[in-house]
C-alpha cells in the first residue's frame, strides 16, 4: 500500500476510539501519521492539531493557514540530516523504503534518469558517506535511549478529541495529536522521550535554552504530557534527547520543570481557543501586517554622522 492508503486504513482503525477516550497506535510510520491528519479532518469535520501546527499558528496565524493549505514543506540540509538520523534511530525498518544509498552523477543523462527513477519511487537519495555518518550518530542515540529505557516503544501516535480545555468550552471540537518518538514500557514513571537533532552547540546550556524557546519545545512537552494523561491514562515525565549534527557528536538529556510545563500548558490552551475560533469562522486574519515605525539598528547608530 502507498502512504495515502495506509493513512486511510489507520484512520479506519482508530476513528471509533478517538471519539470515546482517545487512542494510540504503536509504531506508525511518520509519513502515514502526517497523512492521517488530513483524513481525520475530513472524516470528523474538525481541526486536527499537533504541536507543530499550533506553534506555527501562534507565531503567524495567516501564514500558518496558507502553509497548511498549500502543504508547503520546509527542506533544509539540517532537516534532511535530522530526518535521516530519526529514521535510523527510531524506525530502521522503514529505511529501505524511504532512502536509496547511491553515488549518482546528475550531470550525466544516466545519472539524471536514475535520480528521477528513485525520486518517482518516493526515495530520498543519500551518498554512502552520508549514510555511514548518520548511522554512526543513530547508533549513539539509540544506545543512549536503550541505556535509559530498558524496554521501550518507538513512534507511538496518540489522538484525543477535545471540546473543552481547563473547564472552558472550545469554539469547536478539536483532535489533539502527537507522535512519541520513544516511550518506556510499563515501568513506573518511565518517561516519554523526544529526539532533537541540532546544528547548534549543545555544550552551551544557554544555547539549548534558546533553542527550546525558539522552537516551542515547552509547548510540545505540555501537549505530550496531556496526551499521555488523556490517552494512556498515565502521568509520565517528558525528556528531550539532544544530539548534535556537528562533529564530534555530542548528546545531552534535557528535562523541563513541571512549573514551566504548567506555564506552557496555559499558553497552548489559549492558542487552542484562538485556533478553533479561526477554524470555525474560517477567519485567519489577512496579509496586512501591523503598521510600524523604523528604528535605526544599534550597528547603524555607531556610524554616527558618517556618510555612506
Amino acid at each position: 500500500m502507498n502512504t495515502e492508503d495506509k493513512a486511510k486504513a489507520l484512520v479506519a482503525e482508530v476513528s471509533s476510539q478517538i471519539k470515546k477516550d482517545g487512542c494510540y497506535h504503536k509504531f506508525v510510520e511518520p509519513d502515514v501519521y502526517h497523512a492521517a491528519k488530513k483524513e481525520l479532518e475530513e472524516k470528523f469535520k474538525c481541526p486536527v492539531v499537533s504541536k507543530s501546527i499550533l506553534w506555527d499558528f501562534m507565531n503567524d496565524p495567516y501564514g500558518a493557514r496558507w502553509r497548511a493549505i498549500s502543504e508547503e514543506k520546509k527542506d533544509t540540509e539540517a532537516l534532511r540530516k535530522g530526518s535521516l538520523i530519526d529514521c535510523l534511530t527510531l524506525t530502521p525498518e522503514c529505511f529501505e523504503n524511504l532512502y536509496a544509498v547511491e553515488e549518482i552523477n546528475r550531470r550525466t543523462n544516466a545519472g539524471k534518469a536514475r535520480a528521477a527513477e528513485l525520486e518517482e519511487a518516493g526515495k530520498s537519495i543519500i551518498t554512502p558517506k552520508e549514510y555511514e555518518d548518520a548511522k554512526r550518530v543513530a547508533t549513539l542515540a539509540r544506545t543512549a535511549i536503550e541505556n535509559y529505557l530498558s524496554v521501550y516503544h518507538t513512534q507511538l501516535a496518540c489522538w484525543a478529541m477535545l471540546d473543552e480545555v481547563n473547564g472552558e468550552k472550545l469554539p469547536c471540537k478539536v483532535i489533539l495529536t502527537g507522535m512519541f518518538d520513544a516511550i518506556g514500557g510499563e515501568q513506573l514513571n518511565s518517561p516519554i522521550v523526544d529526539l532533537k537533532t541540532t546544528s547548534r552547540s549543545i555544550i552551551s546550556k544557554a544555547e539549548i535554552n534558546r533553542n527550546m524557546a525558539e522552537y516551542g519545545y515547552g509547548i510540545q512537552a505540555a501537549i505530550y504530557s496531556d496526551l499521555s494523561s488523556l490517552v494512556l491514562k498515565q502521568d509520565r515525565p517528558f525528556l528531550f534527547l539532544y544530539v548534535s549534527l556537528d562533529q564530534p557528536t555530542r548528546m545531552r538529556w534535557v528535562n523541563i520543570n513541571p512549573c514551566d510545563v504548567e506555564m506552557y500548558r496555559a499558553r497552548y490552551y489559549q492558542a487552542l481557543h484562538e485556533y478553533t475560533s479561526c477554524w470555525k469562522n474560517d477567519d485567519w486574519g489577512d496579509a496586512m501586517l501591523p503598521y510600524m515605525t523604523y528604528e535605526v539598528p544599534a550597528w547603524d547608530l555607531k556610524k554616527g554622522g558618517q556618510n555612506g
